[in-house]
């Protein structure tokens, strides 16, 4: 009998410590889930931090690009333009022709890079590419006309050409990056993909705000680079620079725009015409045909002074806008 007793004593205590022990095993287990819910909220509210921190970095860093998008098209659209003005040589004679009548290697350096440049970023021909130095070596101004006449002019015959500039529209910086673009991400690409007209508008607005301004003057840069001692003839429209007092008796620099009329006299330094000025250039009591005298040296100089001359190019400018 007391052995009996001392049995179901045990069992007893058996099945306390078995019901304790189940019992403190599910609240372990509801322990457990709950600190992993509160650890999973913890490190994804981290996570989305982190992702917020590496966006936030991405979308200031894409904003430096768009100014710099923004810049790059701007010099883009004006050589796109040069590319359809009489400024560009269009064939390997003009080219050789041209080039020859500049007399300063540093001129021939400074066009020639800029016919490159009209190919390779107003037209966006990557294989128009030339660097002017490598590894200490500068470039001479007829290898690099070499380049263009072979490589360039080829690239313009051979490839389809843009009808407007080049864009590079900026992308957020490939970061490392785990799973899935954000939503937000996503969300930025598809804004960006929208805004590419504004951002062409924006670079147009500043074009010409800069143009009114006299920061930039696109006539220059679409006229030829040499003057045109044998192509002006009867019909040429011309520009010239006038210096008129203002109203604090200063004078005034303005450009005035007529036809040519006449040729009466050339030769390799002035070219002697006659010009019909359109009225809105003749004063009260002023006559609108007069004669001129043409000086090469003062052929669309980079700073506007009075005597300067350049072809009219205002039409042109509209067409290609």
């Amino acid at each position: 009998m007391y052995c009996q007793q001392i049995n179901d004593d045990d069992d007893a205590d058996i099945g306390i410590f078995h019901r304790i022990h189940v019992k403190n095993q599910a609240s372990l287990i509801e322990f457990c889930k709950q600190k992993a819910r509160d650890t999973h909220r913890v490190k994804s509210e981290d996570v989305k931090r982190q992702t917020a921190k590496r966006f936030s970095k991405k979308k200031d860093a894409a904003e430096v690009q768009l100014m710099t998008s923004l810049n790059t098209f701007k010099g883009a659209s004006w050589l796109h333009q040069q590319y359809r003005s009489p400024r560009f040589w269009k064939t390997p004679k003009k080219a050789m022709d041209e080039f020859a009548k500049i007399n300063a290697v540093t001129n021939q350096k400074k066009f020639v890079k800029e016919q490159i440049h009209i190919v390779y970023l107003g037209l966006g021909l990557k294989e128009a590419y030339h660097p002017w130095s490598r590894d200490g070596y500068e470039f001479t101004a007829v290898e690099l006309l070499e380049h263009f006449v072979k490589v360039c002019l080829p690239l313009t015959k051979t490839r389809k050409l843009p009808n407007d500039a080049p864009i590079e529209h900026p992308r957020l910086p490939d970061f490392p990056t785990l799973g899935t673009l954000s939503l937000d991400v996503a969300n930025y690409y598809t804004e960006q993909t929208k805004s590419e007209n504004e951002l062409r508008l924006k670079a147009l607005r500043e074009r010409e705000k800069e143009v009114l301004m006299g920061i930039w003057d696109g006539a220059e840069y679409m006229n030829e680079v040499n003057w045109p001692e044998k192509s002006l003839k009867t019909g040429y429209k011309i520009e010239m620079c006038f210096s008129y007092p203002d109203a604090e008796e200063e004078s005034r620099i303005m450009w005035c725009c007529g036809d040519v009329t006449r040729v009466k006299k050339r030769d390799d330094k002035v070219i002697k015409v006659n010009i019909k000025w359109d009225k809105e250039f003749v004063a009260f009591g002023e006559s609108e045909e007069d004669e001129q005298l043409l000086k090469k040296h003062l052929w669309n100089p980079e700073t506007p002074r009075k005597g300067a001359w350049r072809q009219d190019m205002r039409e042109f400018l509209k067409k290609t806008k």
